[in-house]
């Protein structure tokens, strides 16, 4: 994620928005993969009353964006819950927060260009398990010069799946010739100069 984090931060204060960056740890995502419950919930807990004290919580990756929302359901425990509810209806990624808030200066798209490029994108996985669908769409077909054109299969999953959990080059190998490769044909239908994924799974 090299440099996401930062542009995130970067779009939000060209937008005006004030930023602030809390102590945090790890979403859990990884760790949870694992099977480590307990380190989930140590994380969950330091995360919850670290955050739950701002107004929204802007991510840039899906995978934590999925794990925020999804607190209520490792937190259990007497008043645990109640937080982790209050703080997963917060949280937004960045494509929610461009789209939803009414009050951003967002340039609307200009007359299309002769020179359009194609635009398409692959759906994250566990950005539609966080509800977020649509938004990544309405924000591609603002950029102006470009045609977005929703891909076959678009949900498909990319090959991702399971590699945080594969040990072996052997493991990786089969999870990712049982996904990856039929996903190639519906991109190369029609060869768009750019396709774009929500980073992370």
């Amino acid at each position: 994620m090299d440099g996401a984090g930062d542009a995130v931060i970067r779009l939000l204060q060209r937008l005006g928005v004030d930023v602030m960056l809390p102590r945090q740890k790890c979403s859990g995502t990884p760790i949870q993969t694992y099977g480590l419950s307990e380190r989930v919930k140590i994380c969950a807990r330091f995360n919850v009353n670290s955050l739950l004290r701002y107004e929204t919580i802007v991510t840039g990756c899906a995978s934590c964006t999925l794990m925020l929302k999804d607190y209520p359901a490792v937190l259990n425990g007497r008043g645990e819950r109640d937080k982790a509810v209050e703080l997963a209806s917060r949280v937004m990624h960045i494509t929610e927060f461009l789209t939803k808030k009414g009050d951003l200066n967002i340039p609307k798209r200009v007359s299309h260009s002769a020179m359009e490029r194609v635009v398409t994108y692959h759906s994250s996985c566990h950005l539609r398990a966080a509800g977020v669908t649509q938004e990544p769409r309405e924000l591609l077909k603002l950029i102006p010069g470009t045609r977005f054109v929703e891909m076959q299969d678009a949900d498909r999953c990319a090959g991702g799946r399971g590699l945080l959990s594969s040990k072996t080059m052997i493991s990786l190998a089969r999870s990712l010739s049982a996904s990856a490769a039929p996903s190639r044909p519906p991109v190369r239908m029609w060869s768009p100069p750019v396709v774009l994924p929500a980073w992370s799974n």
